[in-house]
C-alpha cells in the first residue's frame, strides 16, 4: 500500500497538510526511535528499513532534519549511515554539530566538569561499560544485565548521586531507559528544541520523535508552543507500543515510524529514495547479482 494511502494519528495527518505548503523542521530521538535497543551501545545502529527515508528527508531543501539525543556526537557520526549527515545535538543539547561539520557547542562551566571528573575516578572500579563519561553527563547503564547484579549497581552509585545533585543546583538526576544518569543541569532535550524552533520563522510545521523520559522535555517545549499557536504546527510524538502519561499530542508504535517519515518525506517533495548502487562487474559476462 501507497505511504500517501496509510493514516497515521489525526494531529500527524494534521501537521502533515501544513508540511506540504512550505519549509518544515522534523527532530528525531536517536534511541529507541530510530535505532532498537541493544545492550552493547555501539551495536544500536538504525533501523535499516528507516535509511531510504532519512536519505530522502536529509536531501530535501523544504526539511530541516536534526537527530536530537542524549549520546555523545562521535557515536552518532559513527553509528548514523547517512551521508552527508544532518545536524546533529548530543548529550541531550551540551553538543552541536552543524550540517556542513562545524561544531557550535555550549560551553559547561569548569566547575561542573571537575564535579563529574572526580566522581568517575571515585566509580573507576567499576566495568567501563557500566559507567559512561560524556562531555557533561556521567551515565550508568544496566541494560542486558541481570537484575540482581543491575540492582547492585543502583544501590552502589545511586545514593550518592542524589546526594550530589540535591546539594548542587547546578547537578540534576535523570532516568533513562536502561540507566541513571547525573548531568549538568542547564540544557536538555526541552532547551534544544526551544532554540531550534526559535531559529525557525514564525509558523514553521515542528515534530519531535521520542520514546523515552528524557524526551518528555521536547514534548513540553512543543506543548508550551502549540498553545501560543492558532493552527496545527508543533506536535510531540511519542513513540511507544503502548498508551502512557505524556506531554506528546500522539503517538505510534515503533513499526509506525517509518511510514510517518516516508509521509513527511512526501508531504516535503522530497525526492524519491535512491537504489543500491549495483556491484561492480568484474568481466563483460558477470551478472549484475554477481556469480554464484
Amino acid at each position: 500500500m501507497p505511504a500517501e494511502t496509510c493514516a497515521l494519528p489525526p494531529p500527524v495527518e494534521a501537521l502533515l497538510a501544513r508540511v506540504r505548503r512550505g519549509r518544515s523542521l522534523l527532530v528525531l530521538d536517536y534511541d529507541g526511535t530510530l535505532a532498537p535497543f541493544r545492550a552493547d551501545r555501539m551495536a544500536a545502529t538504525p533501523d535499516p528499513a528507516l535509511l531510504p527515508a532519512l536519505g530522502r528527508l536529509a536531501a530535501a531543501p523544504r526539511v530541516r532534519l536534526v537527530v536530537l539525543s542524549g549520546r555523545p556526537l562521535a557515536e552518532l557520526e559513527r553509528l548514523l549511515a547517512l551521508d552527508p549527515l544532518p545536524e546533529l545535538w548530543g548529550v541531550h543539547g551540551w553538543e552541536h554539530r552543524l550540517p556542513d561539520g562545524r561544531r557550535d557547542d555550549p560551553p559547561l562551566p569548569a566547575s561542573l566538569a571537575s564535579t563529574l571528573d572526580a566522581e568517575q575516578r571515585r566509580l573507576a572500579a567499576l566495568d567501563p561499560a557500566r559507567l559512561e563519561r560524556k562531555v557533561a553527563t556521567l551515565a550508568l547503564h544496566w541494560r542486558g544485565v541481570e537484575a540482581q547484579a543491575a540492582q547492585a549497581l543502583q544501590e552502589q552509585v545511586a545514593p550518592r548521586w542524589r546526594e550530589l545533585a540535591a546539594s548542587a543546583p547546578e547537578l540534576e538526576l535523570r532516568r533513562f531507559d536502561g540507566g541513571l544518569e547525573l548531568r549538568a543541569a542547564g540544557r536538555d532535550k526541552g532547551r534544544a528544541m526551544r532554540e531550534l524552533l526559535a531559529s525557525e520563522p514564525a509558523g514553521t510545521p515542528a515534530c519531535y520523535l521520542g520514546d523515552d523520559d528524557t524526551d518528555e522535555d521536547a514534548f513540553r517545549a512543543l506543548a508550551d508552543r502549540a498553545e501560543g499557536d492558532s493552527g496545527d504546527t508543533t506536535l510531540g510524538v511519542l513513540v511507544a507500543e503502548e498508551a502512557r502519561p505524556s506531554a506528546a499530542g500522539a503517538r505510534v508504535a515503533p513499526a509506525e515510524v517509518r511510514l510517518l517519515l516516508d509521509r513527511w518525506a512526501d508531504a516535503a517533495g522530497a525526492p524519491p529514495a535512491q537504489p543500491p548502487a549495483a556491484p561492480a562487474s568484474d568481466s563483460p559476462g558477470a551478472s549484475a547479482l554477481g556469480e554464484s
